[in-house]
């Protein structure tokens, strides 16, 4: 599961990045242009290096609520005592539905089913 959104991850810093740089560049040339204002080399790279962590702490805090949000989910599925009989009755109407034997034909005969 890491590989795969790590690997999106790294695509997404990568495309990011790219922007950054190019809107820096074109940043730097408008000041120079406009106001005379001197060349910074490194504030491109600072750009994009503040742009990548930016992201990576976006994507961590993003987990970071699912996972409290799951677990805290969870907790009150298990402790609250009226949704265990709720929860059970409709996984067994799913389980019931799903067996069903006009289902396990293709195709579905529906005019036998009613």
């Amino acid at each position: 599961n890491h590989v795969i959104h790590d690997s999106r991850l790294r695509r997404l810093v990568e495309h990011v990045k790219a922007a950054m740089k190019g809107d820096a560049q074109y940043s730097q040339m408008f000041l120079r242009i406009a106001a005379a204002t001197p060349v910074d080399d490194h504030l491109t790279e600072k750009m994009s290096n503040a742009a990548e962590t930016q992201l990576f702490e976006i994507v961590n805090t993003q987990r970071l609520q699912t996972f409290i949000f799951l677990t805290l989910g969870t907790l009150i599925a298990m402790t609250v005592s009226v949704l265990q009989p709720i929860g059970f009755s409709i996984l067994g109407a799913i389980l019931q539905i799903s067996n069903l034997s006009h289902f396990k034909s293709w195709p579905v005969v529906w005019a036998r089913s009613g």
